[in-house]
This record gives structure tokens, C-alpha cells and sequence, in this order.
């Protein structure tokens, strides 16, 4: 999305250009560069890029707090030393992602040193006598130097998974042995430990929920926007197309100040976008930014193919826009909060009365036209309507969602072949595929997402959130434990299970940050591909920022409380490692929203609201039930049910 200029900010009203960019070390590097290599920049200005940079793309503040793109007399935000409260002026949406990710940072912490105990008798004598282990891995419920033991009962099959457990003598006698592990039983304290930890965890979760909702509201009132004012009309008559009719009917709740209708023009706007896409390569051709109409394309333009590419797709405009179409959708905003809040009041009677078109549930003053029950709620901030979707039916909206989750299904069952290759290669190789993958598919997922419909870029962002999330989710941590063998779980072998997710957990919390702080994209664009493009406007192009959406972030974050509560059991130490990743995913991310995204959408609460209702309270689900099963396969060594020697055997029978 091109970023929006206010065309009432003095740089535009004055024609005055835009100040050096000065702030930041892109654009001191590209300014050196410059001056070396003249051909660096030649057929436009990079330092006039970098200003555009710095002030319009990025965001900026004065004393007062933000301010619009191309404000003077205003600086851009530190990304070290803002406080979380001025994170409310980027949209509740991020303010309350940062405040959440502080919350769970310092929850995951609260609950490691709660479970120190359970650490220490880990790395005791007590548990394993001849413990060798090293690091965090000393910590978890890890059992080192299993020993071989005589098994009459054991068949060579059910060591299939695991050959290098099970073996026999080569004379005559054929005995069979395996593998047990040594360590002590567990115990009831670390029982009522892990009890207690979970039970601190449920009421963190659920105190979570009561945080978000604070915020919410707090940030709701703080910044008013013109969201505090409007309410949008889902269901209107196809034929109401006239302002002033819809203005006389909600004047009822208080004076109105604005009335929007939203026609079903789909085809109006693709045509149109098409049309400037072409005049954009044109004015490329011509290295001439100002060609805006085709009055103004010169002669040796016409005649060829992308002149009459253009007047084609023009001849198609005007035919397409004298076309009647319906309405879609109305927006409403009035002059008063309290009008607002009065029209939600009186014209919410629920779904169901809507559906149905019960004129029954309102006041007959309240019914439009006499005979419709109008669906009214809040309307979404104008930057985060999705304009080209408002009018696709519940039918297609339904057939969409099915094609896009056959195709998500498609890419997670990739996912697991690829990482299940990675970890035949090594535990290394593995983690980092993960990593990588974290941070990459989520393009994918975007394509993805892309063939449905919303209404809104909240709902939109909802929608890629849960893909994301489920992808990351099987991709970290499921994955793994389907892959290792069941011998394999509290193994000190490097190929083990716990080595295996505290590598994914270390690739987390360093891969993933740093990833995303480098901007290589970003990078690439504005300092490779932009000092050769054809015009300022294109120059410019390169600069708008890195796009982003809220649904990817809150998936990254509750992967990693995923991964944590899932092995929570044979990896304790995972929960400092899950605190220090979501540490560094805040520093990382606030420091790129103030220096390399692009501009962000004013979305509200939807992630959040689908994060602590659904995913987090799920995620206590798969803590609960993992808690289980890896208590109740202890010690994994393959042995219950078996006649097992407990003595200890000679080495001359060792394999």
C-alpha cells in the first residue's frame, strides 16, 4: 500500500522538499556512496529516497506524540526508549501485541524458577548417578549412560525405530539384550511441582485475558479515532444508494456528520488499478513520474503495444462505470461519541433477529424502511476496510475459505516432509530448517490467504493468524516428537529429543529476532535495486517499508509458548529460553516498527481476542495432556510388560 500523505502537512502545502534524511545510518551510507560512485544513483535522487524514508514511511512524533507523514518539526521515535504507553498512538492492535509479549515474557520466567526444584533433583546424584550431562540439558528429565540388560521376552521388532537399543550375543546361546534406563523413579514432589506450575500458568492465561481487555478499553478511550464515531451497515437494501436517506434515518440517534456508500464495483476498481499499473510502466518507459493522463503521453509513445494496452483497459473503464451497481455496505459516522454508542444500543437485537428479519425485536422507528432489520456494529478505522471485498456473498466467502484451507493443509503436510529430511541430516540442520521456515512460509500463507474475501484487514489478519499458527505450532514442535523415536525421548544421545527442542529453542530465540531486525529484504531493496530504478517515484517505491500484519506476530509468539508448554515435562529449562526468545522478539520488533516496517493498519482487537480465547487457552489443553503422557511413559525405555534381568550384565556380552 502506498503510504498516505496528508495533503494539508506543510512539506505538501508548501511545495517545500522534503529535509535530508539525517537520522539514519542508511541514508549517511547511501549519501557516501554518492559521492564515490557517481553512477550509484543516475537517473534520480537516493538521497531524496532516504528523506522520503525517513519522513513519510517512517513514523514520527513531536512533542505532542505522532504526527502525521511529512510533519516538520518532528523527529523519528527511539526505538530504546519509548515507553509501552506510547505504542497506543501505532493502533490498539500493537500496542496491546507489545504489552502482551511483555506479560508472557515475564510469565514464562516466573514459571522457571518455579521449577527449579524439579531442575535440581534432575541434576542430582539422586536421579542419575553417573550424570554427565552439561549446560541446561543437565537440568531436564534427561537419563544419561543407559546400560544393557538381559530381556528373554524381547522381539528384535519393537526396537525397529531404534536399532542400536537392541542386540544379542554372537555364540551359541543367543541372548538377548536392550537397553535400560537407569535412573530413578520420579517422585511425588516433582509431581505436586508440576501441579503447581500449571496451576500458576492457568492463572497467568486467564489473567492475560483480563489484561488485554484493560488495555483495550484504556487505549480505546486515550486515542479517539474516527472508529469512536461510526457504525457500518452490513445488510443494506440493494437500491439505497441515496446519502440523505440514510442520513434522516440515523439522525434519530444524533447528528450526522458523514455518509458513506459502498457500492458491489468490484469490477470498477480492478479496472481501475489495472489502468494505473499501466501508466505507471509508462511513465517508467518515458522516465517521466508526471504522466498521469493519457493527454500527456507523448508521440513516440503511440502507436505501440503499451500505449494501446492502455487505451483499451481506459475504453473498458468508462463502460464499466456506467454500469448501475448495488450497495454493499454503509458507513455512518456521527459528530458525537455518544450518538454512536446510542445507535449500537438501540439497533443491536442479535444475530439471530437479523437473520430472520424480525421487525418485532426493534422499535418501528428503528426498522429501516419500515421492513428491514439493519445488522449495525462498529465500524472498522478507514486504512483497515478492505474496499474490494465488501461485497462478495456468504456463498463464495464459504467456497474461498474451503479452497484455502486444503491448500494450508497442503503446505503443512510439506512442511513435515521437509523438516522430517532435515532431521535425518542432523539436529542442527533441523532447527535451523524450522527457524527458517517460521520466518519464510508465512509469505507463502499470505498467497494463501489472499483468495479469501473480508470486510475488514482485522478479520483478514484473524483468518492468516490461525494457518500461521496451527503451520508453526506442527512445524516446532509436533513434528519433532512424531519424528524421534520413542527410546529416544529422555536419551542424552545428541540426536535425542530433548537436544533436539532446546537446538529449535535456541534457533527461536536467536535465528528468528535477528531475521527480522536485519530487514534483508529491506535491505536489499533500498541499497541494491533502487539505486537503478528509472524515476523518483520509482526510487521511492523501494522505500516504503517492509509490510507487516499483527496475525504473523502473534503466531511467533505463541509458537514459542506452544514449544514450551508442550515439552514442559522433559525440558524445564525451556521456559528461560522461551522467556528470552520473546524478549528478544520484543526488543527486535519494536525496534523494526520504528525503523523498517512500512505503515501499519489501525486494526483492533481480533488477534487478540482470537489469541486469548482459542490459542492460549489451547495450549494449557496441550500442556495438561503432554503432562500426562510424559509421566506416564517413564522411563521410555520400551520395557513395560517385558521380563527384564534387573543385573547388570558382563561387558563380554555387550553388542
Amino acid at each position: 500500500a502506498d503510504v498516505e500523505v496528508d495533503e494539508d502537512t506543510p512539506l505538501v502545502k508548501e511545495g517545500r522538499e522534503i529535509p535530508p534524511s539525517t537520522e539514519l545510518w542508511g541514508g549517511h551510507i547511501a549519501r557516501f556512496f554518492n559521492r564515490c560512485c557517481p553512477c550509484y544513483s543516475r537517473k534520480a535522487s537516493i538521497e531524496k529516497a532516504w528523506a522520503y524514508f525517513e519522513h513519510f514511511t517512517l513514523p514520527r512524533r513531536d512533542a505532542d506524540g505522532k504526527v502525521p507523514p511529512g510533519t516538520t518539526e518532528s523527529t523519528l521515535y527511539n526505538p530504546f526508549t519509548t515507553p509501552q504507553k506510547d505504542l497506543e498512538q501505532f493502533g490498539t492492535g500493537v500496542a496491546v501485541y507489545f504489552a502482551t509479549l511483555q506479560y508472557l515474557t515475564i510469565t514464562l520466567f516466573i514459571a522457571g524458577l518455579l521449577y527449579v526444584p524439579t531442575m535440581m533433583y534432575y541434576a542430582s546424584d539422586g536421579y542419575a548417578p553417573s550424570h554427565s550431562l552439561t549446560g541446561a540439558l543437565k537440568y531436564s528429565l534427561l537419563c544419561p549412560a543407559p546400560f544393557w540388560a538381559p530381556c528373554p521376552t524381547c522381539q528384535e521388532e519393537d526396537w525397529d525405530d531404534s536399532p542400536s537399543r537392541y542386540g544379542y550375543t554372537t555364540d551359541e546361546t543367543g541372548l538377548i539384550f536392550v537397553k535400560r534406563n537407569e535412573c530413578a523413579d520420579l517422585r511425588w514432589q516433582e509431581g505436586l511441582n508440576h501441579i503447581f506450575v500449571m496451576a500458576f500458568l492457568v492463572v497467568a492465561i486467564i489473567g492475560l485475558g483480563f489484561y488485554q481487555r484493560k488495555l483495550e478499553r484504556q487505549y480505546d478511550e486515550d486515542v479517539l479515532t474516527s472508529q469512536d464515531f461510526s457504525i457500518q451497515v452490513d445488510n443494506p437494501p440493494p437500491d439505497a444508494k441515496d446519502p440523505k436517506e440514510w442520513k434522516e434515518f440515523f439522525s434519530q440517534f444524533g447528528e450526522v456528520a458523514y455518509v458513506t456508500v459502498a457500492l458491489n464495483n468490484q469490477e470498477v476498481l480492478s479496472k481501475l488499478v489495472k489502468r494505473r499499473v499501466i501508466f505507471q510502466e509508462i511513465a517508467d518507459n518515458l522516465h517521466d513520474p508526471q504522466v498521469d493522463t493519457i493527454a500527456e503521453i507523448p508521440e513516440e509513445m503511440k502507436g505501440t503495444q503499451l500505449y494501446e494496452k492502455l487505451i483499451s483497459v481506459d475504453t473498458e473503464c468508462r463502460e464499466v462505470l456506467d454500469k448501475d451497481y448495488p450497495t454493499s455496505a454503509i458507513f455512518v459516522t456521527f459528530q458525537k461519541e455518544q450518538s454512536q454508542r446510542a445507535c449500537l444500543q438501540a439497533l443491536g437485537v442479535g444475530q439471530v433477529n437479523i437473520s430472520t428479519n424480525n421487525t418485532s425485536a426493534l422499535e418501528q422507528h428503528h426498522v429501516f424502511r419500515s421492513n428491514l432489520v439493519l445488522a449495525v456494529l462498529e465500524a472498522p478505522e478507514p486504512s483497515a476496510i478492505r474496499w474490494q471485498d465488501l461485497d462478495e456473498s456468504h456463498a463464495i466467502k464459504f467456497v474461498e475459505r474451503a479452497i484455502s484451507t486444503i491448500l494450508t493443509l497442503g503446505v503443512i503436510v510439506a512442511g513435515f516432509i521437509l523438516v522430517d529430511h532435515a532431521y535425518k541430516r542432523s539436529i542442527s540442520v533441523a532447527a535451523l530448517v524450522i527457524a527458517v521456515m517460521n520466518v519464510l512460509m508465512p509469505k507463502v500463507f499470505k498467497r494463501i490467504n489472499a483468495i479469501e474475501s473480508h470486510q475488514h484487514e482485522g478479520t483478514y489478519q484473524a483468518s492468516l493468524y490461525w494457518k500461521i499458527c496451527i503451520f508453526r505450532w506442527i512445524n516446532t514442535a509436533v513434528v519433532t516428537i512424531l519424528i524421534k523415536p520413542f527410546t529416544e525421548t529422555i536419551s542424552d544421545d545428541e540426536d535425542g529429543l530433548a537436544p533436539a527442542v532446546m537446538a529449535v529453542l535456541r534457533a527461536e530465540m536467536v535465528t528468528a529476532p535477528c531475521l527480522h531486525m536485519l530487514d534483508i529484504v529491506g535491505q536489499v531493496k533500498r541499497h541494491l535495486l533502487a539505486p537503478g530504478a528509472k524515476n523518483q517515484p520509482a526510487m521511492n517505491s523501494y522505500f516504503r517499508g517492509s509490510p507487516q500484519n499483527m496475525g504473523d506476530k502473534y503466531t511467533a509468539m505463541t509458537k514459542t509458548i506452544f514449544l514450551c508448554f508442550f515439552y514442559a515435562v522433559i525440558f524445564p529449562p525451556g521456559f528461560f529460553f522461551g522467556s528470552a526468545a520473546l524478549l528478544f522478539t520484543y526488543l527486535t520488533d519494536k525496534f523494526a516498527l520504528m525503523r523498517s516496517w512500512g505503515p501499519l493498519p489501525s486494526i483492533g482487537n481480533d488477534i487478540a481476542l482470537l489469541s486469548r480465547k482459542i490459542f492460549l487457552p489451547l495450549t494449557l489443553i496441550v500442556l495438561a495432556f503432554m503432562s500426562e503422557l510424559f509421566y506416564s511413559s517413564y522411563p521410555y525405555d520400551n520395557l513395560c510388560g517385558k521380563f527384564v534381568l534387573w543385573s547388570n550384565v558382563s561387558p563380554v556380552y555387550r553388542v
